[in-house]
């Protein structure tokens, strides 16, 4: 089948001058991974990101022209006749000219300088897509996971669906259920042909405004003057499964083995049993050394934490009654370190729960570490350093309430003496706090002194700042950055579905999923990463016993 559809999307396009409308042809039916890595193959050369401004930033934007003529969105912060750079796909970098732009529709159109046969793409009348064809969203959504400001953002992929027209006032324009963020802006989405249907407007909680191909030539004439208009194609959008019907099979394999992990009477992940009694999880959201795991005959285990690898926030609980899981099979992790982007994954759940399915966005790269610090300000005080006043940067998503008030006497930060102020900022400062990478939502054992009485309680340490509005419109987790490598997904995982093993279609376990970033990437683990950790973690745990 998957031959078969291959070869149906290699079919010759027919093509005509926009404003002759193309005879549609048939629909074929066809796999999913095969018609998403086809389209990508054919528009990647076209996407290109926009360079404007002092210091500069980006925009995302597609060459429709042989000649160069480059669309992106109006709210583009330059003037008709500005020098534009546009950032071609590997290292290349060629000069541009900002010809026009609309408020509305919110286009623009950009002159690539450098004469040349460009990648120019085709477009797809919109009023042919309905809410059952998948769409390709392409951009440089701007996530702040992979460095500082500045740094320039990975391509990312995402899978998404039309939700609706909006009404006649906004005709043209679509909501998807894409997810888009900064510099995702004049992005272009496609359908399964590769053929461009839309412009990234703007991004919203769950969902992303784009202008349609079809307004777009509307208002051609307004951008471009005389110049000829794109063209249509006529190639047959392959009829498709859902991802979730593409990895149903190795969803079903692999469930028996997954178990939901609680701490504190609450469900705070899923783990994946990896055999003779141990179960692999996320670290930083257990806060306990204690926990409870639910197997899929819904029996209750109580399980300690036998070892940790702090680098990939991972933990090896061990459960103390391990016949309990006598039958579980434990996970084959497959020697998988990458993938290629668009494939179909999906995050393997207990049956109580749906699995979130989606693509990988991102290939395989390091994720810096956001570093982390203890959201306080302190004074000298007898024993140790007094909290004069605390801070919760991440005030739009509110948290559990902090374990840290004013008052309270901190003597020790994982173990090491806080003796006055200065010795407090020594610690506050560091990269690292003992065997703790100082990262945004690792969570550190302090020990205060509360009404005369001492106890030692975890903390999970916050950013040095606030992270920006926008990128808090959904859960995440505690900590979501300084992973040594992870793929990044669209799939829709919640910081409770963190722990639980993540499958492609061909059935393989290619990771786990170790964290939900804010926006909608959900980072993976490839499964070497799993198998390297696995490793040390045994080791650590036989030593100890």
């Amino acid at each position: 089948m998957r031959g078969i559809a291959a070869l149906m999307l290699i079919a010759f396009p027919v093509f005509s001058q926009a404003g002759e409308r193309p005879q549609a042809a048939a629909k074929s039916s066809g796999s999913l991974q095969t018609a998403i890595r086809a389209a990508l193959e054919k528009v990647s050369p076209s996407v290109v990101r926009i360079g404007f401004g002092k210091p500069l930033q980006f925009m995302s934007g597609v060459i429709i022209n042989k000649d160069g003529l480059t669309v992106t969105a109006g709210h583009i912060p330059c003037n008709a006749g500005e020098s534009v750079e546009v950032h071609m796909p590997g290292d290349k970098t060629v000069k541009g000219t900002l010809l026009a732009k609309l408020n509305e529709p919110d286009l623009a159109l950009v002159q690539i300088v450098d004469k040349g046969a460009w990648p120019a793409l085709d477009i797809e009348l919109s009023d042919t897509i309905s809410n059952r064809d998948p769409l390709l969203a392409v951009g440089f959504g701007d996530t702040g996971l992979y460095g500082p400001f500045g740094t320039a953002p990975p391509r990312s992929v995402r899978l998404g669906y039309l939700l609706e027209r909006l009404p006649r006032d906004q005709s043209g324009q679509w909501r998807t259920t894409v997810q888009v963020c900064p510099g995702d802006s004049g992005g272009p989405l496609f359908d399964l042909t590769g053929s461009l249907v839309g412009i990234a407007r703007a991004e919203g909680a769950d969902t992303s405004v784009y202008v349609s191909s079809q307004l777009l030539l509307r208002a051609w004439n307004k951008l471009a003057g005389q110049r000829p208009a794109p063209l249509w194609s006529a190639t047959s959008r392959p009829l498709v499964e859902t991802v979730a019907a593409a990895t149903t099979g190795a969803i079903g394999t692999v469930q028996p083995s997954v178990v939901e992990v609680r701490c504190e009477g609450r469900w705070i992940g899923l783990g994946a049993y990896v055999g003779d009694g141990f179960v692999v999880t996320k670290a930083s959201e257990l806060g306990r050394s204690l926990c409870m795991v639910v197997l899929g005959n819904n029996a209750k285990a109580l399980a300690r934490v036998a070892a940790s690898d702090p680098a990939r926030d991972l933990v090896l609980l061990q459960l103390v009654f391990p016949d309990v899981a006598r039958g579980l099979v434990a996970i084959n992790w497959a020697d998988v370190n990458d993938l290629p982007v668009g494939t179909n994954l999906a995050a393997v759940t207990p049956p109580a729960f749906t699995p979130p399915t989606g693509i990988v966005s991102v290939s395989t790269r390091p994720v810096p570490p956001i570093e982390g610090c203890l959201p306080i300000s302190v004074k000298d005080s007898n024993g140790g350093v007094e909290i004069t006043d605390t801070f919760d940067f991440d005030f739009w998503l509110p948290r559990p309430p902090s374990p840290l008030r004013r008052g309270d006497v901190i003597t020790h930060i994982v173990g090491v003496p806080t003796a006055n102020r200065d010795e407090f900022n020594k610690l506050y400062y560091a990269r690292t706090l003992g065997r703790h990478p100082c990262v945004k939502g690792e969570p550190v054992p302090v020990t205060r002194v509360r009404q005369g009485t001492t106890e030692e309680i975890m903390v999970h340490l916050h950013s040095r700042c606030a992270v920006w509005p926008e990128q808090l419109i959904h859960p995440y987790s505690y900590r979501y950055s300084g992973f040594p490598a992870a793929i990044a997904s669209d799939l829709g995982g919640r910081p409770e579905h963190c722990g639980a093993p993540v499958v492609d279609a061909d059935g393989r376990v290619i990771g786990l999923l170790i964290a939900r970033a804010p926006f909608m990437e959900s980072l993976i683990l490839p499964s070497r990463e799993i198998r390297i950790a696995l490793e040390a973690m045994r080791k650590s745990a036989s030593a100890k016993n």
